[in-house]
C-alpha cells in the first residue's frame, strides 16, 4: 500500500513537470526531430552535402588562421544572428510557428552536419565532432532551446491578448522582463563561444583534412 502511494506521488510529480514545463520540452522536441531528420537526409540533396562542404572549409580556415579571441568572437556573434531571429519570432504572433520551425533548422543543421563529418571523414570525423564540433555545439544548443522557449511563451502571451475578455498587464514592462531575460541568455551563450575558441585553439592542430 504504502508502495502504491509513492508510485502516485511519483506519477503526479512527474505529471506536475511536464505541464509546467510543456513549451520547453516542446522546443527541446522539435530540436531531436530537426537532428534525426537532418542525419536522414544529409546526403539526399546535393545543395545540402555542397554547403555543408563549404561550412566546414570555413570553419576550419577561419580556426586555423585565427587566434582565441578572434574565434570566440566570431563564433559568438554568429549565434546572436539566431538569438535575435529567436527574439523577433517571439514579439509577432506568428511566433509560435517560426519558433518551433527555427529550433528544428538548428536541430536538422547539427545533425546534417554530424552526419556528413562522419560519412565523408570517418573516425577522423567522429574524432572532431567529440573534439571540437560537439562540445561548444550542445552548450549552444542548450541556450538557443531556452531562448525558443522564452519567444514562445511570450508569442503565445501575445495571442491571448488579442482573445475577447481576455486580461490585458503592463505590455511594457512584460515587453521589458522578456528583453531582459532574452538578452542574458544571449550573453550566456558566449561560454558556447569560449569553449569553441578553447578547443579550436588547443586540439586542432592535431586534425588534418
Amino acid at each position: 500500500m504504502q508502495r502504491g502511494r509513492v508510485l502516485n506521488f511519483s506519477k503526479y510529480r512527474l505529471l506536475e513537470f511536464l505541464k509546467a514545463n510543456i513549451h520547453l520540452l516542446i522546443c527541446f522536441l522539435f530540436l531531436s526531430l530537426g537532428a534525426i531528420i537532418g542525419l536522414i537526409i544529409f546526403d539526399d540533396f546535393k545543395i545540402i552535402t555542397s554547403f555543408l562542404e563549404q561550412f566546414f572549409k570555413d570553419y576550419i580556415t577561419a580556426r586555423e588562421t585565427g587566434r582565441f579571441l578572434k574565434i570566440t568572437l566570431l563564433s559568438f556573434f554568429k549565434s546572436l544572428l539566431i538569438f535575435m531571429l529567436l527574439f523577433m519570432s517571439g514579439t509577432s504572433l506568428f511566433g509560435v510557428v517560426t519558433v518551433p520551425l527555427t529550433i528544428l533548422g538548428c536541430g536538422a543543421f547539427y545533425g546534417s552536419a554530424v552526419a556528413y563529418l562522419y560519412f565523408e571523414f570517418a573516425l577522423k570525423g567522429v574524432a572532431f565532432n567529440a573534439v571540437i564540433f560537439l562540445p561548444s555545439s550542445i552548450v549552444l544548443l542548450l541556450f538557443l532551446v531556452f531562448a525558443a522557449r522564452l519567444s514562445f511563451c511570450y508569442s503565445i502571451e501575445l495571442a491571448r491578448l488579442t482573445m475577447p475578455n481576455s486580461m490585458h498587464g503592463d505590455l511594457f514592462l512584460q515587453f521589458k522582463d522578456y528583453s531582459i531575460k532574452f538578452l542574458l541568455l544571449s550573453l550566456s551563450s558566449i561560454s558556447a563561444a569560449l569553449i569553441d575558441g578553447l578547443t579550436a585553439t588547443s586540439m586542432l592542430r592535431f586534425f588534418e583534412f
